[in-house]
């Protein structure tokens, strides 16, 4: 198996010297290659470990709503976080190691990360509250889809895409670069607002697999969720990484 530590590398800088025109598409579509080029090195790990977190969350969810549907996002959006060291290293060593999370630290913050990356879901109940009245905010907390047509469910899911893509890169920071919450939340934010073009087009690739809810939104979690989750972190990658090449180049020349 071909590892992607030094390939990773010049797929950065190629993606530096075909993007000079800061053109939102071909970044995307570099990201969309590289994600594809990860998950590829590791596609059954990945995605059983995906579905085996989304399993452990979904459990809570049969506690007395709506208390199970609020603990079951709170430790969903916690385990879930596991996924960035993990996929993190395939990125780097071209292969799964579920030994690789001992290499990272800031687990410590996973219960103070659950709630803050529970917000786009406190989204969805806002816009459900607001679009539908209580039957909205049913839909959300009691998953009670009468009377909603997909695009009304779809509509309602897609409410917190746009918050989740700010807050994206808060686990890696924590998880990866070993930072404070607080850090984390501050330099993960200004991170996406960087790349808020390609970001957005990501949303909305993420948003027209939505669309398909009720129908296929299990096939999209479980086969699609983890492709798209590699490309997230080849984006984190290659924006730390053009940090990293913009310190470098300030310091040599002054």
């Amino acid at each position: 198996m071909t590892t992607l530590t030094n390939t990773t590398s010049n797929d950065v800088t190629t993606a530096k010297q075909t993007n000079k025109d800061n053109s939102a598409f071909a970044m995307l579509g570099d990201w969309l290659a590289q994600g594809a080029r990860v998950y590829r090195n590791a596609p059954i790990s990945l995605t059983l470990t995906s579905l085996v977190l989304m399993i452990i969350g979904g459990l809570v969810q049969g506690l007395p709503a709506p208390y199970g549907m609020f603990a079951s996002k709170w430790l969903s959006a916690g385990l879930i976080t596991l996924l960035w060291p993990l996929t993190w290293h395939v990125l780097q060593n071209g292969k799964f190691s579920l030994r690789s999370l001992k290499q990272y630290s800031g687990y410590r913050y996973l219960p103070a990360l659950g709630v803050l990356m529970m917000l786009p879901f406190a989204s969805q109940v806002v816009f459900g509250a607001l679009a539908f009245g209580a039957p909205g905010v049913d839909l959300v907390l009691y998953q009670d889809m009468t009377n909603f047509s997909r695009i009304h469910v779809a509509s309602v899911l897609m409410a917190s895409a746009p918050l989740g893509l700010l807050m994206s890169f808060i686990p890696a920071y924590v998880l990866i670069k070993q930072a404070s919450l607080k850090t984390a939340t501050v330099e993960g934010i200004k991170l996406a607002f960087r790349a808020i073009k390609p970001l957005s087009l990501l949303m909305l690739l993420n948003m027209a697999l939505m669309f398909s809810v009720p129908y296929t939104f299990v096939l999209s979690a479980i086969l699609v969720g983890p492709l798209l989750f590699c490309v997230n972190v080849v984006a984190f990658n290659y924006l730390i990484s053009e940090d990293t090449q913009t310190k470098n180049n300030t310091n040599s020349a002054s």
